[in-house]
């Protein structure tokens, strides 16, 4: 559905069978999807699968924390003059 666009989006499932397949309506009550196949929660692929997603999962978070503070360092005018310097913004 990422080409709908803006606006609301109506998501209709059986509240009694969450296997069942959902559909979607625009805001102006067009079906714009249909058979929406539920997530379901899967198996990792060995014994440590779990324990290695969770690492993971703890890596990004920390990079992206450790992304907002490097991107707090330089105002945006400091960046465009370190740009110019380097010569990668023009």
């Amino acid at each position: 559905m990422a080409w709908h666009g803006k606006g609301q989006i109506l998501i209709g499932r059986d509240p009694d069978n969450f296997d069942a397949p959902a559909v979607a309506f625009d805001d102006r009550g067009h079906l714009i999807c249909k058979d929406i196949m539920p997530v379901k929660a899967g198996v990792y692929g060995s014994v440590n699968g779990a324990g290695d997603a969770a690492k993971y999962r703890k890596a990004a978070r920390v990079a992206v924390s450790q992304a907002e503070v490097a991107n707090g360092h330089l105002a945006d005018a400091e960046m465009r003059a370190a740009g110019t310097i380097l010569n990668f913004v023009r």
